[in-house]
């Protein structure tokens, strides 16, 4: 139960999305919960680097939305969306306070990414077991928050991803209307043997794709449980297989398995593992926490950080895009149509009708699209350093496809694109006047907002009313 005299913290890498931290604060009051307002915390004139949730009132003083990192970096990243804290002040990582809830979302349905979505998130929820004392008693979550309609049936591989899921005690919501999760297929594990029964059920895939498949060979001190499945993926690793493997490895644990573990077929090879950083990899540090191997690889021991989480407001470019979002939001006058803060995570463009439209396209995608109904135009925002300011000028040159499509969209709109910058560092001296004009608005590291000459004027007059 929500204890009554402490506020809730929401600490998140990602732009918090209305709907989600709705869906979050109703998860945790039990109570139904309407958002009014998403606003930016200012403090003499500076963004003090969190959100205050306005809305329905709860028992709680305050909602207060934080952005963190976790400590395994961008490329070895396990960190789950939200972290979420019932206390009076904002938790600090080194006192290894207690969450209440560790939550991951996704707006991609099951059915458009198979078992993609679900699939490497599992690797996220095992990383939570190697710091029991932080989160054994925290509530675990999986959201599915999807924006298209769904047309098709759930694909039967999901299932096992969910039954996963379940297994490691996390709480699968919204996807009410896809499956019914009081059916026995979405029961835990029984055993060791339910669990390889399950993972090698279904129908046999094409040749060129290497099954994920579990089985006991060897007789005596030889015997080990092999998994095999490809962690191969172009140049680097497979995301949804590292997390299937790191979910197959745990539970095996779990039920029992005390003998080898051998990851087979998983075409990695010990070039590749060598040129890994020291930490590795999420997965790498799985399978020495669980003293599995991979065939014929010679690993190392990988450490787990001495914390999960790390206060990191001055290492992320997507910090100044993230704060005019949701500014902008707040304020009313200007429509958001396309996100892509995250840079990797599946994007829409929102049309005259409000549909969400995919865009799949390849190429360079931009961190925020602004609709000004009033002036008929739209703004092309890049994210990126203030170090890196020619940069992310440079990129304003990719969008010209994106562009088209947003002409498509809305024909009688003129298009701009800008660069927003965060952090401390001036313009290059070497500059042109054309580079300079580019630039909009800057948020430095103490929380001071810059808006420059081209800056359009409505976006000004935001800025403005947050410093009065």
């Amino acid at each position: 139960m929500p204890d009554t005299e402490k506020n809730l913290w929401i600490l998140t890498e990602e732009r918090p999305k209305r709907e989600v931290i709705q869906q979050i604060i109703e998860l945790v009051t039990k109570k139904p919960y309407e958002i009014k307002t998403i606003k930016p915390i200012i403090c003499c004139k500076k963004f003090d680097g969190t959100y205050e949730v306005i809305g329905t009132k709860t028992v709680f003083p305050k909602i207060i939305i934080e952005l963190v990192s976790g400590t395994s970096g961008k490329e070895t990243g396990s960190f789950v969306d939200f972290l979420i804290f019932q206390q009076e002040d904002s938790p600090v990582p080194e006192k290894k306070e207690k969450p209440t809830h560790a939550i991951e979302e996704t707006k991609t349905t099951p059915v458009q990414s198979r078992n993609t979505a679900s699939g490497q998130r599992l690797s996220k929820f095992v990383t939570l077991k190697a710091y029991p004392e932080i989160f054994d008693k925290a509530k675990k979550v999986m959201i599915w928050n999807y924006r298209t309609e769904i047309k098709k049936k759930l694909p039967n591989t999901v299932w096992k991803d969910f039954r996963k899921m379940i297994s490691l005690d996390v709480k699968l919501s919204g996807i009410d209307e896809l499956v019914d999760l009081s059916e026995k297929k979405f029961s835990k594990f029984k055993d060791l043997d339910d669990l390889i029964k399950t993972q090698n059920s279904g129908r046999k895939p094409p040749k060129s794709n290497t099954p994920i498949k579990m089985k006991i060979e060897g007789i005596g001190p030889k015997k080990r449980l092999e998994i095999s499945g490809k962690l191969k993926k172009g140049r680097s690793w497979s995301d949804p297989n590292m997390g299937n493997l790191s979910a197959l490895i745990f539970l095996a644990r779990k039920h029992k398995w005390k003998g080898n573990i051998v990851i087979t077929k998983h075409q990695i090879t010990q070039k590749k593992i060598d040129g890994t950083r020291k930490e590795g990899n999420k997965f790498l540090r799985i399978v020495t926490r669980y003293k599995a191997n991979m065939s014929n690889i010679k690993l190392r021991k990988y450490e787990y950080a001495p914390y999960y989480w790390k206060k990191d407001k001055d290492k992320k470019e997507k910090i100044g895009s993230i704060f005019l979002h949701i500014a902008i939001e707040d304020n009313g006058k200007l429509e958001v149509i396309y996100e892509n803060h995250a840079s990797s995570e599946q994007g829409y463009i929102i049309d005259s009708n409000g549909k969400s439209n995919e865009y799949r396209k390849a190429g360079k995608k931009p961190d925020l699209v602004i609709r000004d109904d009033k002036n008929k135009q739209i703004f092309i925002l890049e994210g990126e350093y203030a170090k890196n300011i020619r940069k992310g000028v440079k990129q304003l040159a990719g969008f010209t496809e994106f562009e088209n499509v947003c002409k498509q969209f809305y024909p009688n709109y003129m298009c701009k694109r800008f660069v927003v910058l965060f952090g401390d560092n001036e313009f290059p001296p070497k500059m042109t006047k054309e580079e300079k004009n580019k630039v909009i608005f800057r948020l430095k590291i103490d929380g001071k907002m810059i808006t420059y000459d081209e800056c359009p004027q409505v976006i000004k007059d935001i800025i403005s009313k947050l410093e009065k």
